[in-house]
């Protein structure tokens, strides 16, 4: 709870299939979480959206199954 309400960005990683098909660890920007967890894009620089939103009920799931490994930016 009170990593999930500090409001500041934070990496999470995650377990999750890839496009291949394959499951394993993704690390993912936080921006926000509310309703939805939002990630920020890992590339603003590009031309490809890649930001995304993940239901925060799905998030913890997910992001336990890696041991809730995080990392805080300051």
């Amino acid at each position: 709870k009170y990593q999930f309400g500090r409001q500041l960005p934070w990496l999470a990683r995650i377990w999750e299939r890839h496009p291949d098909g394959s499951v394993g660890p993704s690390w993912l920007l936080i921006e926000q979480v509310t309703d939805q967890v939002l990630a920020m894009d890992p590339n603003p620089w590009n031309d490809i959206d890649e930001e995304r939103t993940l239901p925060v009920a799905d998030f913890p799931v997910l992001w336990e199954l890696d041991g809730c490994t995080s990392v805080h930016i300051r």
